[in-house]
């Protein structure tokens, strides 16, 4: 068995979505500050002589790509106007509606396959106070 540690990564970001299949106010586009809770096995089997396997700023970077854009559905209307990014700003898109459920476990298989040394990923979506997400990859 290689040689593992367990790196655990709290972030908060301002993100936007809409969900086009709502039946509701979250059927807008509205905001979140999302706090993120992410625990990742890492293998150290690759380390250099630093001990690091990975850069922490590579966390960082995925979790940052989601701060202060707008999440939609690739089949919004919204992204049919001329240029969506100079209206709306940075535009992730998704096969579905990116509700917490689904990118909760975009991101975890986004760490796990985009990050070689990280092996396991369980990625935690807080949307509200009250209401998170867990996925693992």
């Amino acid at each position: 068995m290689s040689d593992t540690r367990t790196l655990t990564v709290t972030r908060r970001t301002s993100t936007a979505h809409r969900l086009l299949h709502y039946e509701g106010v979250c059927g807008n586009v509205h905001g979140h500050n999302l706090e993120w809770d992410i625990e990742l096995v890492v293998s150290m089997e690759d380390a250099g002589d630093d001990e690091m396997p990975i850069d922490f700023k590579e966390i960082s970077e995925r979790i940052d790509s989601t701060d202060h854009a707008i999440l939609l559905n690739a089949d919004d209307p919204l992204l049919d106007i001329d240029n969506p990014q100079l209206v709306l700003g940075d535009i992730l898109t998704f096969g579905s509606d990116p509700t917490t459920e689904l990118v909760s476990q975009w991101m975890a298989d986004r760490l796990v396959s985009e990050i070689d040394a990280v092996l396991e990923a369980e990625v935690t979506i807080k949307e509200t106070q009250k209401y998170g997400m867990t996925a693992t990859a």
